[in-house]
């Protein structure tokens, strides 16, 4: 459900603690966010290893490279904002300057989720182009094919997220969305595999 009271929290995660304290789960609840904060730490070693990688170790075209930086880099930010919410869930009563701070870091997930669900055809767009201009492709960057990409991709991302936070369009319309963009994302996909495999047989 959605209104004005509930559209400026409706992305935040909640857990009822009281519940978790009645049945004496509060130190399960406890475990689990170490293990979750355990988990966040590693990921951030692996996500800065895997960016090390794309920086200096080239292995697949650089727009190619480029758009799995941003992909990336939706989910750093993601796990980070969820530390902030970890704190919090520790039992920590934040000062106003950290709830600011929660709030905020909830909005960037938010975004970070969109994101993720949207960035499948940005990849097969990126195919296409590569298969259209195959003679020279790989042979030279074309930057300007990832940032046409993402010029369009991530405003359309941050407005379908913003629109979710404050309840702009039904929920139903973003689940919609979610399936048409990545079925078009596996019709991209069928193309470029048909065409590829067409030059290669003749």
């Amino acid at each position: 459900m959605c209104s004005a009271s509930t559209s400026n929290v409706r992305f935040i995660t909640f857990v009822n603690t009281s519940y978790m304290q009645a049945e004496n789960q509060q130190k399960v609840f406890d475990v689990l966010l170490w293990f979750e904060v355990g988990a966040l730490v590693f990921s951030w070693i692996e996500f800065l290893y895997l960016f090390y990688l794309f920086v200096f170790i080239r292995s697949m075209h650089f727009n190619l490279t480029f758009l799995f930086m941003n992909y990336g880099g939706q989910y750093f930010f993601s796990t980070i904002s969820r530390f902030f919410l970890i704190y919090e869930q520790f039992g920590y009563e934040p000062d106003d300057n950290l709830k600011i701070i929660i709030f905020y870091a909830n909005y960037v997930r938010t975004i970070g989720v969109f994101i993720a669900m949207y960035i499948l055809p940005t990849f097969m767009v990126e195919r296409c182009l590569a298969t259209f201009f195959v003679k020279n492709y790989e042979k030279t960057r074309k930057i300007w094919v990832s940032l046409v990409i993402l010029s369009i991709f991530h405003p359309l991302v941050f407005t379908s997220a913003i629109a979710f936070i404050h309840c702009a369009l039904p929920g139903i319309f973003h689940v919609i969305s979610f399936f048409a963009v990545n079925i078009v994302g596996f019709l991209e996909l069928r193309f470029v595999i048909c065409t590829t495999l067409k030059d290669i047989s003749k």
